[in-house]
């Protein structure tokens, strides 16, 4: 499911430092070569040492990369006006296409010295490398021989790690940098080196051979090329914005604005342990420069690397037939197509109407989980298997568990950042013959990497199943995106089993908690398959014509206390991820299904905020507070909207099974009220909001038809491998009865954050969202004006104004997703965290948000709970709030900061923060101190991203299991026909997304895989001119590609090495 086409970098070993140098025109190729190591410098490391000297003696031999896929000898040639010898173009064994890699060979010496001057020139829009290669001068090879490929391909022992000592010398002295190692999505063989103190951008590391056996996440530390040996950055065209624009880390936002927000911006990307080396002597790079180098030491793995494990299969001896997978027609037919991972969108954030409680889980006709089929285990004892026939007809009879060698077997790693995986066979289980481990997929744990091992090593953890199963891909995506789908521990279950019933009046009062049950009329609208019910609403019209709107959120905190162990590993679960069949909890079932659940006909703990308002909206009153509830109805949404629009059956309403029937009507009645009451309101609000600026930027969610599972008898109907197939796919949409619940979430955790930082302006956990990113606003902007969409970006509610004008119709739905690329993601962050932005949440437009609503769901609303029951025992011991003064800059506007912060320095980052920081470090009586929170807010950002991913993943599973049926039940047209539109481009990273309306699908083409799958001709990416020209095959029609450019396609099913997969296929342009 998440193998991908093999790329350059993957199917080469590690390039030889020397071999594959960054060299600039205008070097003295016959000069002496610098040799030696520098200060600093660790045992056994050449970073210092000159790029490979000219040969005295033929072959006249370049390696070439960095090359476009589609690039062509004829193309060299003309490069290197017509002077090479001899070009040899490496290429993909399994598809035949290029992997942009090659030699050149050349007559003399002078020639490749000629040619060598053209490193970082523009080949096919590419900026391509030279170097001269391991098998100059080694004396007459054979031009393009066998030899030659073999030894541009050998392995040599990556390099020692420095001293610890060394690197903080080197560190001081700028020749070395530190921070986190990122890789891209397609070619993972260039990462990156972030560190939020870098001053003009990341730090390139380029290759296997740069990279020195450090992974993704790991803290690193970096020697620095020399400068003449780094590279042009790209320039992207950028448009004037009218507030505070986000930066990314690496692009050198100025810490002096508030020293307290760059210190922990380092603790967050690096950790404690690195601190003073991050940013004592942060370095400064030129903006128009990228700055290169290669990794001389890891001073952390994240996490540990013993503790790092990775999804992977094997890969088949070619020379065991027996091992070789076997494939479908359609699989034949597009061995080299793409796996449903290269179909994610990118990073991004819709508004926050996840704050309505509501998980969309897409099913209809389907209630319950999917029973899973267990991966194979190792046997107890040996057992008999029968092998595959043999030539002449006889059976023979075998040992699964005989004896196995100690040969390494290579493994692929789902996660393309990863190398290729070594695992000696005596440690995979014995109950799987050999010719059948290709079949399967494996969690593998890295055990070692040693500098003289062209891969890392590591043992079995796990079957995760059969490949192209749901269950093996399941595991696949939980184990890919770290979710933890382990059982709770029998110390948690120890802790969560008790006994628990309301106590009555006097314990109650005790406890400061209000007795709402006859008071509130609380009711809960929910998803239908729902089963952790977080929020209930309540709404009462007053004598005087205004309204008591109550929203009572479940008391999780009540159940969860601080520091037990339920708490620690909810703290680190972080949220519950929902998959499309099932959903992985938080918190134990008992917990989130029962004692916190507002379940119908039933009391519960509540956490309540009531309001008086008018019709208006207008909050006249409020009050804060712990509560016991009883929910009166359990609705769906689908009963709420069926009351708004007078179509509703009083028997579909749940008012719970004891319910008298004499006692019916009246509740009917009064549910339908108060759900009309609180729509009424929810309008205004609604209307309020958008007209204040509020961005509506949403792009539709696919849901799921599951066939009946069972009989009328109860026998189970599904069957095989498609026992899991969906019968139907469909849009969710959102109605008005989910507006409604919206918009009382959205107003709850706006008032909560209100009062958190009014008591608790250092130590409150606030949710914020930055303005869209410069550099993708100002391209997108311009060309939406070229199509008529004039889009005023100088402040968030202007750019709200012109998209609500664009309407709801396909074109609107592609403008505003256009849009959403340029956004960032929203964040958890302290709000004395303020990075010299303010807590702004953008796409809300309003000063100050928060969490509150789902507790059940997320850990941050768990820690908003706390902070809120703290500030309420303060107001019942008489305290005040302090005084604006005190206030942490943070909390005021972005402007106001830049003021109060002037002159500051960030000579301070070491020391104690200045007096005033020093008074803003929040309450000791408190629990949690401003670290804590920031740690808190960091684990709980990864944890939410990488949730959604796994959500969008499994819902790529599902969506693959539905082409697949299309293959047996619609012979005639196997896919589906749909149009597609281009949202975003990547120039450098030379690959752009496809947004299909009607499926809400985003499909992303890469340079190397277009020309697998599409009928071009040739594509090619133009970074300087920022365009993308594609040639089609059968007419040579040319296709010039930019935002909105329009696709007629074919979505079809397809597997590549027995696993499931989707392909797109552009069949003709069309207009938008």
């Amino acid at each position: 499911f998440f193998s991908m086409a093999q790329n350059e970098a993957r199917d080469g070993p590690p390039r030889d430092k020397n071999s594959s140098n960054s060299y600039h025109g205008g070097r003295d190729w016959g000069g002496d070569p610098r040799a030696g190591k520098g200060k600093g410098q660790g045992k056994g490391h050449g970073n210092d040492m000159a790029p490979k000297a000219l040969p005295d003696s033929p072959p006249w031999q370049m390696y070439i990369r960095n090359m476009t896929f589609t690039t062509k000898e004829l193309d060299i040639a003309i490069f290197f006006n017509n002077t090479p010898k001899n070009i040899l173009l490496h290429t993909d064994q399994a598809t035949g296409k290029g992997r942009g890699t090659g030699f050149v060979w050349f007559d003399s010496r002078d020639d490749l010295a000629e040619g060598l001057k053209l490193d970082g020139e523009m080949l096919n829009g590419r900026s391509v490398r030279l170097s001269v290669a391991d098998g100059a001068g080694r004396g007459d090879q054979r031009s393009g021989g066998k030899g030659d490929r073999q030894q541009g391909q050998q392995f040599r022992p990556y390099s020692d790690y420095m001293d610890f000592a060394d690197v903080e010398r080197g560190i001081k002295e700028k020749r070395l940098v530190t921070g986190e190692l990122h890789t891209r999505k397609y070619g993972h063989s260039v990462a990156f080196v972030r560190n939020p103190l870098f001053v003009g951008g990341d730090v390139l590391v380029d290759g296997w051979t740069e990279r020195n056996r450090a992974l993704p996440g790991d803290i690193v530390v970096v020697q620095l090329n020399p400068e003449a040996e780094w590279r042009e950055r790209q320039k992207m065209p950028t448009t004037e914005v009218g507030y505070p624009t986000p930066v990314r880390p690496g692009t050198g936002r100025d810490w002096k604005v508030d020293t307290q927000a760059a210190a922990r911006a380092i603790k967050h990307a690096l950790g404690d342990q690195v601190n003073s080396l991050a940013f004592t002597h942060p370095p400064k790079f030129d903006e128009d420069v990228q700055p290169t180098g290669t990794v001389v030491y890891i001073l952390e793995r994240r996490p540990a690397f013993l503790e790092k494990t990775v999804v992977a299969r094997l890969i088949p001896d070619p020379k065991d037939k027996s091992a070789q997978i076997p494939t479908t027609e359609a699989a034949a037919a597009e061995a080299a197509t793409p796996a449903v991972a290269a179909h994610a969108p990118p990073e991004e954030e819709l508004d926050e109407d996840e704050d309505t409680g509501e998980v969309f889980m897409g099913f209809k006709g389907f209630m319950g989980e999917f029973q899973e089929e267990e991966a194979p285990e190792a046997p107890e004892a040996p057992v008999a298997a029968v092998a595959p026939e043999a030539p002449k007809g006889n059976r023979v009879l075998t040992l699964a568990n005989q004896p196995k060698s100690n040969r390494l077997l290579k493994f692929r790693p789902d996660n393309e950042a990863f190398p290729y995986i070594l695992v000696n066979e005596s440690s995979l289980p014995e109950n799987v013959e050999p010719s059948q481990r290709g079949r399967y997929l494996y969690l593998l744990k890295l055990a070692k990497w040693e500098k003289h091992s062209q891969y890392p090593h590591a043992v079995f953890e796990k079957f995760l199943g059969k490949l192209g199963s749901i269950e093996a891909e399941t595991r696949a995506i939980l184990s890919t995106h770290e979710v933890n789908a382990e059982d709770f521990s029998d110390e948690i279950y120890e802790e969560v089993n008790k006994p628990f019933q309301i106590p009555g009046a006097d314990e109650l009062k005790r406890m400061h908690r209000r007795d709402l049950r006859k008071e509130e009329f609380a009711c809960t609208i929910d998803p239908v398959t729902a089963k952790d019910l977080d929020d209930a609403l309540s709404c009462e019209q007053l004598p005087d014509g205004s309204f008591k709107v109550g929203v009572h959120i479940a008391d999780v905190s009540h159940f969860v206390p601080v520091g037990s162990k339920t708490d620690e590993e909810a703290a680190q679960r972080c949220t519950t991820v929902y998959l499309v069949q099932k959903a992985i909890p938080m918190l134990p079932r008992i917990l989130s299904e029962d004692y916190c659940s507002l379940n119908a006909n039933q009391d519960k703990f509540a956490f309540s905020v009531i309001w008086r308002m008018n019709k208006d909206g207008e909050v006249l009153s409020e009050w804060f507070g712990k509560s016991v509830i009883h929910n009166y109805c359990r609705m769906a949404y689908h009963h709420a909207q069926s009351i708004l629009e007078d179509t509703i059956d009083n028997n579909e309403l749940n008012l719970g099974s004891n319910v008298r029937a004499e006692d019916k009507p009246r509740l009917w009645a009064k549910v339908k009220k108060s759900v009309k009451d609180l729509n009424a309101i929810a309008s205004v609000l609604r209307k309020k909001r958008f007209e204040n600026g509020c961005l509506r930027l949403q792009r539709g969610k696919m849901g799921f038809v599951f066939p009946k599972m069972s009989d009328s008898e109860g026998r189970d109907t599904r069957h095989d491998d498609m026992r899991f197939a969906p019968q139907d796919i469909f849009l969710y949409e959102t109605q008005a009865a989910n507006h409604l619940v919206e918009e009382f979430m959205l107003l709850a955790n706006m008032r909560v954050a209100q009062k958190l930082v009014t008591w608790l302006p250092s130590q409150s956990l606030i949710r914020r969202h930055g303005g869209p990113m410069e550099k993708k606003i100002g391209p997108a902007v311009e060309v939406l004006e070229k199509h008529g969409y004039k889009i005023n970006t100088q402040t968030g509610p202007a750019m709200a104004a012109c998209i609500e004008k664009l309407g709801n119709d396909r074109k609107a739905m592609v403008v505003k997703l256009i849009m959403t690329y340029c956004m960032q993601l929203a964040k958890y962050c302290c709000s004395d965290d303020n990075e010299g932005l303010g807590l702004h949440h953008f796409a809300l437009n309003v000063p100050l948000y928060t969490h509150f609503t789902s507790p059940i769901r997320r850990y941050a609303d768990v820690m908003v709970h706390r902070t809120l029951q703290f500030i309420l025992e303060l107001e019942r011991n008489g305290e005040k709030p302090p005084p604006f003064d005190s206030l942490p800059l943070s909390v005021a506007s972005a402007k106001d900061t830049l003021e109060r912060m002037k002159g500051m320095s960030a000579v301070n980052l070491l020391a104690n923060w200045t007096e005033a920081g020093e008074n803003r470090q929040g309450r000791e009586d408190f629990p949690y101190k401003s670290d804590e929170i920031d740690s808190i807010c960091v684990l709980c950002n990864d944890k939410k991203y990488k949730a959604k991913k796994a959500s969008d993943d499994s819902s790529n599973v599902f969506f693959c299991y539905y082409l697949k049926t299309l293959t047996t039940d619609r012979k005639s047209q196997p896919y589906l026909l749909a149009v597609g539109h281009v949202v975003a481009l990547d120039y450098k990273k030379q690959t752009f997304n496809l947004f299909i309306p009607d499926y809400a699908l985003d499909f992303q083409i890469t340079t190397k895989e277009a020309l697998q799958m599409q009928p071009w001709e040739d594509i090619t990416f133009d970074g300087e001119a920022k365009s993308i020209t594609i040639t089609w095959k059968e007419t040579g029609a040319v296709t010039m590609v930019e935002l909105l450019t329009t696709f007629k396609l074919q979505i079809k099913y397809v597997e590549k090495q027995a696993r499931m997969s989707f392909i797109i296929v552009c069949t003709e342009e069309t207009e938008f």
